[in-house]
């Protein structure tokens, strides 16, 4: 995400089965996992940190198929939160899901199965 925002995943739960095969020296992925985790997102204005934060939710992740994804955004934001710190988190969710979420398919799709 640009500038000064960085994003982080935490409480990421993998489960599912994951094997290879060779067929003529080529490594064959198999897999099929389901997955979730927490995001959040701090972008620094100021002196003051705006947080936004979610949960990603991939239930079928297959060697065969992209994977599919929700995105959940936190909405739930303290009393004293001013409206323009809430629409600047709600502005980093939209992010997470136009720059984060097209970045984590790749790693998925790309770097995940060539580390098999």
């Amino acid at each position: 995400i640009s500038g000064d925002a960085t994003a982080s995943f935490f409480a990421v739960e993998v489960s599912g089965d994951c094997q290879v095969s060779c067929k003529k020296g080529a490594r064959i992925p198999i897999f099929e996992l389901s997955l979730e985790a927490d995001w959040k997102v701090e972008l620094k204005v100021a002196k003051a940190v705006v947080e936004a934060k979610g949960r990603f939710l991939i239930p079928e992740f297959s060697s065969e198929d992209d994977p599919q994804v929700t995105v959940i955004n936190d909405s739930n934001f303290p009393e004293y939160t001013s409206e323009g710190f809430r629409e600047l988190a709600r502005h980093l969710q939209k992010e997470v899901e136009v720059q984060v979420w097209p970045e984590l398919q790749r790693l998925l799709q790309v770097d995940f199965v060539e580390a098999l």
